[in-house]
């Protein structure tokens, strides 16, 4: 009774530790944001000089970036500078020439197929293993695209949209998803029993006044298959939003633009600081930051990892992602496309002239 006591406590623990660790990082980030400039101004300055107490390379906020600040916590703050030093350490990107990105890619849905297996089976320990597999498989993502942009020489995360080597890595990213979809939908096949606590019984009295048509509809509703097509097509469309505003604030904020005059294009560069540095810029990439693929998947594995009926943990998810979870990424959408209209408007305006 003692050891699963202490085992909770322990897992308890670590989570608040990385959350205090996450919120840390988080208000680091918000203050290095406040003095950090897109582009140089014409003295070749930032606005403060930022001095960063390791490499800035394993620094997850010297360089920062709109997928930066709408990547999720783990990977932002803990796998991307673990990435980052492994490359520093064994020279992967200058010495490892024969190792592609693609390559890399490629591995990593090997990895998410060994971890989908693992977390198929009852055994706790087991899927505990299957989850620490796609932390691997998540981290070798974060590696492919820093080995990619260290040999383009391109600094910080940013997504090479159009690239072979992007829609390679949303292929392999999608794969490791269907993998673990695959492993869900396995696991509630073999693991049929109901959950207690999902649902009340309904009263014996009542049960002849149901339809058979309502009963079957709960049925299908509570089957494995109904389970993992919701929570693939949360995935889908959360995963296209998420992208689809990375791309158009990249798009607005760090391509420099050479059809206006040099006299302008210092205005344009001061436009487009404003708006990286104001707090509805921020409160809509933290809300990304929290509710973006990377960061469901993370919040899945998690349930997968912890102690409990698994079982009962997929089918709340469910219910989450039924109603509550897809009013949050409408309000989301909804507010970023405002607010992006918006600073498209102030951003742009000198070149609509």
């Amino acid at each position: 009774m003692f050891l699963p006591t202490f085992v909770n406590k322990t897992y308890l623990a670590v989570l608040l530790l990385l959350l205090l660790y996450f919120i840390g990082m988080d208000l680091l980030l918000y203050f290095r944001v406040q003095n950090y400039d897109i582009r140089p101004r014409a003295n070749n300055t930032q606005a403060l000089p930022y001095r960063s107490p390791i490499l800035c390379d394993l620094n997850p906020i010297c360089t920062v970036t709109v997928k930066a600040m709408m990547l999720d916590h783990p990977n932002h703050y803990i796998l991307s500078p673990l990435a980052s030093l492994v490359d520093y350490l064994l020279g992967i990107s200058r010495s490892w020439t024969w190792l592609t990105p693609n390559a890399i890619s490629v591995s990593h849905v090997i990895i998410a197929i060994i971890g989908a297996r693992c977390i198929t089976r009852s055994s706790l320990f087991s899927r505990q293993v299957g989850v620490v597999l796609f932390q691997v498989r998540a981290w070798m993502d974060d590696l492919d695209g820093h080995v990619a942009r260290t040999r383009l020489n391109i600094k910080g995360e940013k997504s090479d949209v159009g690239s072979i080597g992007f829609f390679v890595d949303g292929i392999c990213d999608a794969l490791g998803c269907i993998a673990l979809i695959v492993a869900l939908f396995v696991f509630l096949r073999r693991n049929a029993n109901d959950c207690a606590n999902y649902e009340r019984p309904v009263r014996a009295p009542l049960l002849p006044s149901l339809p058979h048509s309502a009963v079957a509809s709960n049925s299908y509703r509570k089957s494995p298959l109904y389970n993992m097509l919701i929570v693939s097509l949360h995935f889908s469309l959360i995963s296209i939003a998420w992208n689809r505003y990375i791309s158009l604030y990249q798009d607005l904020l760090e391509i420099d633009n050479k059809n206006i005059p040099p006299i302008d294009r210092e205005d344009f560069y001061d436009r487009q600081t404003v708006v990286y540095r104001s707090s509805a810029f921020w409160a809509v990439t933290l809300a990304w930051k929290m509710f973006n693929f990377h960061a469901m998947m993370d919040y899945m594995l998690l349930a997968i990892f912890l102690p409990g009926n698994l079982r009962c943990r997929i089918q709340e998810y469910v219910r989450l992602t039924w109603w509550q979870i897809p009013a949050i990424l409408s309000v989301l959408t909804f507010i970023s496309e405002l607010h992006y209209v918006n600073a498209y408007a102030y951003v742009k305006i000198l070149t609509i002239n």
